[in-house]
């Protein structure tokens, strides 16, 4: 496992991680196996390896960071699925060549606890779902993580009734969620439904939500250390990097802060 997270963090390829170990003695002790494996060997356990057994990974070091009453972000980013460029993609259509669209990308959301910045959990998928799709998959890890969350905050993109009660039934936490303007296009205004929601404009608790602004610290984090790209072919292998990277970002931050 320790392999997977080393290629995460170094940004290698499958080839490139062995190259590495056989030239670096540190580098296998670090991956904890005393033999070289072949890339095909990683490869083929890469793809056995189980979702949930990450998700649980990422936890576990997570925990080791977290304090209690944690007051926790979500938000979406994106990870392209190619390394070619646009102006690539224009010049070779230019010369008559059959290129695959390079815009797709995998949208993956992540729960971060704003106090240390470590991420507690992360979904993804392939489509340009809504930001809300993936709310009940993170909450119900975050729930399975037995963090104890008071506050979740989010965008106003997120501003769903449905999501206020999600928050208060799966984590018993207070959502802070702006609500979005109400205003139509001809400068009606529209009804705000929902209790939960219409306590967002009545009594905003602004100075919770500023921290919001951290988990984009974390996307950036995470972006600039192990890059922007996902290179699997399939929906699970690109969950599998992002949550690995999500893991190397929390063992960094380990590491960082001295936590035990």
């Amino acid at each position: 496992m320790g392999m997977l997270i080393i290629k995460q963090y170094m940004k290698l390829t499958f080839r490139s991680l062995c190259s590495l170990l056989a030239s670096t003695p540190r580098a296998l002790k670090a991956a904890g196996t005393k033999y070289i494996p072949d890339h095909s060997t990683l490869v083929k356990f890469s793809a056995s390896v189980d979702p949930s057994l990450l998700d649980k990974i990422l936890n576990s070091v997570a925990m080791m960071l977290c304090n209690d009453e944690i007051t926790m972000a979500m938000d979406a980013t994106g990870f392209s699925c190619s390394k070619a460029s646009r102006h690539f993609e224009k010049r070779m259509k230019q010369m008559g060549a059959q290129v695959a669209s390079v815009r797709n990308y995998t949208k993956a959301s992540i729960a971060v606890d704003t106090s240390t910045l470590a991420v507690l959990a992360c979904e993804t998928s392939m489509s340009d779902v809504h930001d809300v799709k993936h709310v009940p998959k993170i909450l119900d890890k975050v729930a399975a993580g037995g963090y104890d969350v008071r506050h979740v905050v989010a965008d106003r993109g997120y501003d769903s009734e449905n999501v206020h009660e999600r928050i208060l039934e799966r984590l018993n936490a207070e959502p802070v969620i702006p609500a979005r303007d109400m205003t139509g296009r001809h400068g009606d205004k529209g009804k705000m439904r929902g209790k939960n929601r219409k306590r967002m404009v009545s009594a905003f608790p602004a100075e919770i939500y500023r921290c919001r602004c951290l988990i984009e610290t974390v996307n950036s984090m995470i972006k600039r250390k192990m890059g922007d790209t996902v290179l699997g072919h399939s929906d699970e292998s690109r969950h599998k990097e992002v949550v690995c990277r999500c893991i190397s970002h929390n063992l960094i931050r380990v590491f960082e802060t001295g936590a035990t």
